[in-house]
């Protein structure tokens, strides 16, 4: 079974750079440089959305592929005034959505209100760099070592997190620029086309990849500087909004958890399934976004909602989460 659990609007544990010194497993290759000197420089040499960046219009085409490769074309675009006021939207034929940030809230307006897992991991892969940031409390990072990948020398480094997952990270050696994040499940992201923007570096191809397959594309077409008037960030009519902020400590499942037996019928069947972690802990607005049959949702709809979770934090202030789970396979979940 391949548990797929990921948490969108920057729920997921990232911490601050400054805290990666407290991080267990910090070792120095030859030259003195550490996995953390390289995630210091991402922040400061590609991360145009930090404190004191000029604000910003971006725009990009979209490409989406599910799992028989068929693709589904879309736009996005990001107007950014600051780290806590900002817009997007993102569209396709059969889904649109509007956010904006205003200080401690952001407002959402969706149609229709679930996240597919295509969008849910395009929304992850458009906040680099923070997909580059992975470093969870309490990992370790392992040595950085040089590799040669079609002629060109990058380094890496493993992550290994507390619940054992690892993925890997690699920077081109010349330039220290991110370039590619390969993860234990078999997927990848990738980071090409830098181009310079004011004093940073941004990519301008993002791409993700799933068992080996394209899984999802962004081309940016446009990075340029704007001003914009105070009536720019204005919340929809119809959105309703969320406590948020910039750094959300996600939450964790808690023990313990008793695992429902599987039925043989069920094993491999596919199942994808939107839902919101309330400031409860509890899982609410559960919706099979991906059907593996009557048999399948009813089953992983029910593992679900038999879990309990601490819930994600904006400082000491629970806040709600939004997290799309993917099933599939002979093999049950754990916490």
């Amino acid at each position: 079974m391949r548990y797929t659990l990921l948490f969108a609007y920057i729920a997921s544990a990232i911490l601050p750079l400054a805290n990666l010194q407290s991080l267990q497993g910090k070792t120095a290759d030859e030259e003195g440089a550490t996995p953390e000197k390289l995630l210091q420089k991402v922040q400061t040499s590609t991360d145009i959305r930090t404190t004191g960046s000029r604000p910003f219009r971006l725009t990009a085409a979209v490409k989406l592929f599910d799992e028989k490769g068929q693709t589904q074309d879309g736009t996005y675009r990001l107007l950014w005034q600051a780290p806590t006021v900002w817009q997007d939207e993102l569209k396709f034929a059969d889904f649109s959505q509007v956010r904006l940030a205003s200080g401690e809230k952001l407002f959402v307006s969706r149609n229709p209100t679930a996240l597919s897992l295509e969008v849910f991991h395009l929304l992850s892969l458009l906040e680099f760099p923070k997909s580059v940031r992975l470093t969870l409390e309490g990992a370790t990072l392992k040595k950085l070592r040089e590799v040669d990948t079609s002629g060109i020398r990058e380094k890496a480094f493993e992550v290994i997190s507390r619940d054992k997952s690892s993925r890997t990270v690699y920077f081109d050696e010349s330039s220290s620029l991110p370039v590619r994040i390969e993860y234990q499940n078999e997927s990848a992201a990738q980071f090409q086309d830098y181009a310079p923007f004011g004093d940073y570096q941004f990519p301008h191809t993002l791409l993700e990849q799933k068992w080996k397959k394209p899984f999802i594309q962004v081309h940016v077409q446009e990075l340029e500087a704007a001003s914009f008037a105070p009536t720019t960030f204005v919340p929809p009519v119809d959105a309703h909004s969320i406590r948020w902020c910039l750094n959300v400590t996600s939450g964790r499942l808690l023990p313990p958890y008793a695992p429902i037996p599987l039925p043989s019928s069920v094993a491999k069947k596919r199942v994808v399934i939107y839902g919101i972690i309330g400031t409860d802990g509890l899982w609410h607005d559960v919706q099979v976004v991906k059907s593996g049959g009557k048999e399948a949702d009813a089953y992983w709809t029910k593992v679900l909602l038999k879990e309990r979770f601490s819930p994600s934090t904006c400082g000491n202030e629970p806040v709600v989460q939004e997290v799309v789970v993917e099933f599939s396979g002979p093999e049950l979940p754990g916490p």
